[in-house]
C-alpha cells in the first residue's frame, strides 16, 4: 500500500515536472536545449522557495519586528509565539530578538498561565524596557490566586517599565480578596517609566497608601489620569510632564494641577462646570504649551465654564484651543464671551485652531475672531440650534482691498457643525470664493428639510467644487463640502 502510494505520488511529481518542462509554442524557451530548460526551472523554484530563508539574520528580524508592532495593530503574546511556530528557522530568528518579546504589555494570561508566561516573556525581552497593562478584566476576581505571582514578576521588573497602565480599578472596601494592583508598584524603582495611564474610578483612591509613588519617577512625562468620580487628583511630577490628560470632579483641583505643569506641550481636561467662586490669582505662563482642550459638563445656567482656565492661564505658544461644553439645557454662557476675547487678545497670539462647541452664539463670533490674527481652521458646532443666516458668511469673506473685510486673513477652512440655518446657497459660495478657503457644513441628524439646498447647482460658478453627503437618516443632506476647483483634500 505504502508502495503504491509512492509510486502515485512519483507519477504526480513526473507529471508537474513535465508540465513545466514542456516550452509553450512560440516561447524563448522552445529555442533552448532539454538541459538549459530544465536548469533554469530548477534555478526558478530555488529561487521562490528560499528567498525568505535567505535574509540575513538581523534583516528578517526587523521585518518581525516591523509586521507585528505596527501603529495599526495591537499585537498579542499568541501573535509572537505563531510566528515562532512558522519554521525553525523563524523560531531561531524571533527567540533571540528582544524587541518582539519587549513590546507585549505585561503581564500576560493564557487560560491560567498568567505567571510563567510573564516570566517568559521578561526573560526573552533581555532586560529592554517594558509596557505595563493591569485592569480587572485580566482576571477573575472571585480567584486572584493565578494573577498575584503575575503582577509580583512585573513588579521585580519595576525599573524596566516604559509604560504603565491602570484601569477600571474600583475597590469594594468590604471584599480583602479583590487585587490592589497600585500595591505591586514599588517606590523609587521607576527610573525607565516616561508613559503613564490610571482610570481611577473609586473616590477613595486619593487615600491609597501608595497615591505617591509617581513623584520619584525621573522621567514621566505623559500622563492620562481619570478619575472622574473623584474631587482631587493623585500627586505627580507636574513640573516634568509634557502631555497631560485628566479628568476630575473638581475643576480647581484640575487647574491646579495644570498651572504646576511649567513644561507642559499638550493638555486635555474634563470637568464639571464651576459652582462655587473663584479667587483672583494672577494668571500663569504657560509658555511651551502648543495644544489644549477643555471639555466642561454641567446644566446650571449661572454657572461658569471656562473662564477660570482662560483667566489664569497664559499661553504665548498656543496653536490650538478646544473649548467643549456638554449641557443638557439650551444656553451659551454671556461670561464666556468676555473671557475667551481677553485670553485671546492678551495670551494666545498664535493660535492657529479653534473649535467651539455648545458655549457661544453665532453672533459673538465676529468678535471672538478679530483676536485671531493667525487663525488656519475654525470649527464651530451648536447643538442648541441657533440660526446661521447670510450676514454670519458675509461677515468672514475677505477683501485684499476692503480692510472693513480682512477678518482672520489667513483662515483656509471652517467648519460649522449641527447647523439650524436659514442662509441661502450663494453666501456660502461667495465666502469660498473670496478667501480660497474651504467651508465643510455639517446638518443635525433631526434637520429633515435639509434636502431642500441645492448646493449641486454651484460646481460651475465660480469655480467651486461641492461634495455632498446624503447619509442623513431623515434621507436629506448629512454634509456638504465646497472648496476652490484647486484646492485638494477635505
Amino acid at each position: 500500500m505504502a508502495i503504491a502510494s509512492m509510486r502515485d505520488s512519483a507519477s504526480s511529481d513526473e507529471r508537474t515536472w513535465n508540465a513545466l518542462s514542456v516550452p509553450h509554442y512560440g516561447s524563448p524557451a522552445a529555442f533552448m536545449s532539454p538541459r538549459t530548460r530544465n536548469s533554469n526551472i530548477l534555478i526558478s523554484i530555488r529561487g521562490t522557495i528560499a528567498t525568505i530563508h535567505a535574509l540575513p539574520f538581523e534583516l528578517l528580524s526587523k521585518i518581525m519586528v516591523l509586521a507585528l508592532y505596527s501603529q495599526y495593530h495591537d499585537t498579542s503574546c499568541s501573535d509572537v509565539f505563531y510566528l515562532c511556530a512558522v519554521c525553525s528557522r523563524w523560531r531561531d530568528v524571533a527567540i533571540p530578538t528582544p524587541l518582539l518579546w519587549a513590546q507585549v504589555a505585561l503581564p500576560l494570561t493564557l487560560h491560567g498561565g498568567a505567571s510563567s508566561i510573564t516570566n517568559l516573556f521578561l526573560e526573552r525581552s533581555a532586560l529592554r524596557p517594558v509596557h505595563i497593562n493591569v485592569g480587572n478584566a485580566f482576571w477573575d476576581p472571585k480567584k486572584p490566586a493565578d494573577f498575584r505571582p503575575a503582577l509580583a514578576s512585573v513588579g521585580g521588573a519595576a525599573d524596566r517599565w516604559e509604560s504603565l497602565a491602570v484601569w477600571r480599578i474600583d475597590f469594594p472596601q468590604a471584599d480583602s480578596d479583590i487585587i490592589d494592583p497600585l500595591t505591586y508598584v514599588p517606590a523609587g524603582r521607576l527610573a525607565s517609566l516616561k508613559k503613564l495611564s490610571l482610570t481611577l474610578l473609586n473616590r477613595e483612591i486619593v487615600d491609597h497608601p501608595n497615591q505617591a509613588v509617581f513623584i520619584s519617577a525621573p522621567y514621566l512625562c505623559d500622563v492620562t489620569l481619570d478619575m472622574r468620580d473623584a474631587f482631587e487628583i493623585i500627586p505627580m511630577p507636574w513640573e516634568q510632564l509634557t502631555r497631560l490628560e485628566v479628568k476630575c470632579s473638581s475643576p480647581q483641583a484640575c487647574l491646579d494641577a495644570l498651572v504646576q505643569c511649567v513644561n507642559v506641550v499638550a493638555a486635555k481636561v474634563s470637568t464639571e462646570q464651576w459652582l462655587s467662586g473663584v479667587a483672583a490669582k494672577p494668571a500663569t505662563n504657560l509658555v511651551k504649551m502648543e495644544t489644549l482642550e477643555i471639555r466642561v459638563v454641567g446644566e446650571e445656567w449661572d454657572a461658569e465654564d471656562f473662564g477660570p482656565f482662560l483667566r489664569q492661564l497664559n499661553l504665548p505658544e498656543l496653536k490650538s484651543l478646544s473649548l467643549d461644553c456638554l449641557s443638557f439645557e439650551d444656553r451659551a454662557s454671556p461670561l464666556l464671551s468676555t473671557a475667551l476675547q481677553i485670553f485671546l487678545a492678551e495670551g494666545s497670539p498664535k493660535l492657529e485652531q479653534l473649535a467651539l462647541r455648545d458655549c457661544i452664539s453665532p453672533s459673538d463670533i465676529p468678535q471672538l475672531l478679530a483676536h485671531t490674527p493667525s487663525l488656519v481652521r475654525f470649527r464651530f458646532q451648536d447643538g442648541q440650534l441657533y440660526s446661521i443666516d447670510d450676514e454670519f458668511f458675509d461677515v468672514l469673506q475677505y477683501s485684499s482691498t476692503d480692510q472693513t473685510r480682512q477678518l482672520v486673513p489667513k483662515l483656509e477652512r471652517l467648519e460649522i457643525a449641527e447647523l439650524y440655518p436659514t442662509f441661502t446657497e450663494l453666501a456660502v459660495v461667495n465666502l469660498v470664493q473670496s478667501r480660497k478657503a474651504c467651508v465643510k457644513l455639517e446638518w443635525s441628524e433631526e434637520l429633515e428639510w435639509s434636502e431642500t439646498y441645492q448646493f449641486e447647482e454651484f460646481r460651475e460658478i465660480l469655480e467651486v467644487e461641492v461634495d455632498v453627503d446624503y447619509s442623513n437618516s431623515a434621507g436629506g443632506v448629512d454634509m456638504v463640502i465646497l472648496r476652490p476647483k484647486d484646492m485638494k483634500g477635505n
